[in-house]
């Protein structure tokens, strides 16, 4: 079971909201189910939700996401940034950007590929989930991260395409310090998301970390497929697509799959 007091006892946790207010499970459906009927329920701004294990974890677009119990992180955090429902798109972007910032302290330059995953040598470190919901007449967010920390080995369909942050850094790391260096990298980072230039500042990191902008890429949608050249972010953190006639297409997270051209995984 994770050290709460390691986690807790100041010396690694550096946030001014985020994981200030933390349960820990042993066992839960989902992380980011459990958060959002605390999200209901009134929690604060920040409130984290940490499990050992999910039942029933879920990735983008209806995934499933594993973990393995007491070597990954599941994770979930419920904001209430003071933005428009509207406005959810940019905080998987923040969060990704974050993440990368947070892996880069542990060792590990990891890459980006959008909307969700964080990536080291191709393979799948982390992936994201945000949901909304609206409590007392205002939208709240749940960001739901999972980090393969310690994992040695993996199994089934994800052998070959999932690594640990062990596996990339050549060495054990404590799960309390990953945890607090997720949220010390991602607070300031979901700030930039409530402002205009604050994202377009998060966009300027982004692209260099992105293994997906400027990159050929497939997009499946529910009209079949089509191909072109990831350009830009937009504003609200949508894929802009460059099309071979020319045409530019605003690609949402939530309606399709984006792979590189060449890959046969769907993203």
């Amino acid at each position: 079971m994770m050290r709460r007091e390691l986690f807790g006892n100041g010396a690694l946790l550096k946030t001014e909201a985020l994981g200030r207010n933390a349960v820990f499970l042993e066992t839960v459906d989902s992380t980011n189910a459990f958060a959002k009927r605390m999200a209901y329920e009134g929690c604060p701004h920040g409130q984290l939700v940490v499990s050992e294990h999910q039942t029933a974890g879920r990735g983008r677009r209806g995934r499933g996401w594993s973990d393995e119990k007491e070597q990954s992180i599941c994770m979930s955090i419920v904001l209430r940034p003071p933005v428009a429902a509207e406005l959810a798109p940019r905080y998987p972007i923040a969060a990704a950007l974050g993440l990368c910032d947070a892996f880069a302290s542990l060792g590990v330059a990891a890459k980006i590929k959008w909307p969700n995953d964080l990536l080291y040598e191709k393979k799948k470190l982390s992936g994201i989930l945000l949901e909304a919901g609206f409590c007392g007449g205002a939208c709240f967010f749940v960001a739901g991260v999972g980090i393969n920390v310690n994992q040695t080995s993996f199994h089934g369909e994800i052998k070959d395409t999932a690594t640990s942050l062990c596996l990339a850094a050549g060495k054990v790391l404590a799960r309390e310090a990953v945890l607090c260096a997720a949220l010390n990298a991602m607070e300031p980072v979901f700030l930039l998301c409530e402002t205009e230039e604050g994202f377009e500042s998060i966009l300027a990191r982004y692209a260099p970390v992105s293994c997906t902008l400027k990159k050929a890429v497939d997009v499946m949608d529910a009209n079949g497929v089509f191909r072109g050249v990831a350009e830009s972010l937009d504003g609200l953190g949508r894929l802009m697509v460059r099309t071979g006639d020319g045409a530019l297409v605003t690609v949402n997270a939530g309606d399709v799959s984006v792979r590189g051209a060449k890959e046969e995984q769907e993203g």
